[in-house]
């Protein structure tokens, strides 16, 4: 409990309750984050020794990160937050579809989305997720970009049912997007059941290959999260949602999104930045809180893993 500040203090005591929205800074991550301004102020590209303390931040931050959600550190690409992971997601998804229709035209073949001549690509999510999932689906509908089917949470459960989810895919799906664990109900869904299914019908209808998402920003740091035990493509995860224990010292980003290697991405690294597709360099302004017991306030990332 923490005392309000003002006249009201000696009175009245407070207890905040709101983690699922966000959590308060630990004096851990201000040391850290102090720390580092302080100390690894310089551009991570550079050669003298606060450039190059600052790549070491960045480079222990992805390989803590990686470890904690079972990936390597080459799946991990940060991000400025969750919504900007969840937002690229989608769009990774739809510029697959597309090439993977030009690559089909190229060397004629009649399968995939060839054989569905002007269809669009194809999206499922649920009813229940965050904004930065929904609203995004919404605008790629609205400008004629891809259909998106949203799936109705059941009524007894609250969890997105796997049959539900089976019975909306068509040809022309390319993404099935579901949280791990709902932010108002804490409701965990069934994404591992969910993978498996959509993973043995992969192997028998062709291209597109239908990618796999789940947000997990309300899960990381309140249960495991394993991408391997959850069979997904992309995995996106916020810092400022969690409190990790004692025992996990780990550093979680503002945003990341985990990828596996061998699924597509829009991003590509280049020398001396994050992403080539993101004007920016490193955005080490959200790195500075290695090894810190919680994370910083708002940095997310984006797991992509490449299977």
């Amino acid at each position: 409990m923490q005392p309000f500040n003002g006249n009201e203090e000696e009175q009245f005591r407070r207890v905040y309750l709101d983690y699922n929205a966000t959590t308060p800074v630990e004096p851990e991550v201000i040391e850290a984050i102090t720390e580092a301004l302080r100390e690894a102020w310089g551009n991570p590209s550079s050669s003298y020794r606060p450039g190059q303390k600052a790549k070491e931040i960045i480079s222990q931050s992805r390989e803590s990160i990686a470890k904690m959600v079972g990936g390597c550190s080459d799946d991990i690409i940060f991000m400025s937050g969750g919504t900007e992971a969840n937002n690229f997601v989608f769009h990774t998804a739809v510029k697959y579809f597309w090439d993977t229709y030009r690559k089909a035209k190229i060397h004629g073949k009649e399968e995939g989305p060839v054989e569905m001549g002007g269809a669009l690509p194809h999206i499922i999510t649920s009813n229940v997720e965050h904004d930065s999932i929904s609203l995004v689906a919404e605008q790629l509908v609205k400008e004629g970009k891809a259909e998106v089917t949203f799936v109705p949470v059941s009524k007894v459960t609250a969890r997105v049912e796997v049959e539900d989810v089976m019975s909306a895919i068509r040809p022309n799906t390319c993404l099935i997007s579901i949280m791990l664990a709902n932010n108002e109900t804490g409701v965990l869904m069934p994404i591992a059941e969910i993978s498996q299914r959509v993973q043995a019908l992969s192997k028998k209808r062709g291209a597109p290959r239908i990618l796999l998402h789940t947000d997990a920003a309300q899960a990381i740091g309140k249960l495991q999260v394993d991408t391997k035990e959850l069979g997904v493509d992309y995995l996106t995860i916020v810092g400022h949602k969690a409190v990790l224990c004692p025992s996990n010292r780990s550093p979680v980003c503002e945003g990341a999104w985990c990828h596996h290697t061998r699924v597509p991405s829009v991003f590509r690294r280049r020398a001396g930045e994050e992403l080539q597709t993101r004007d920016r360099e490193h955005p080490y302004d959200r790195w500075p809180w290695k090894g810190s017991r919680t994370g910083p306030q708002k940095p997310g990332a984006l797991c992509e893993w490449h299977a």
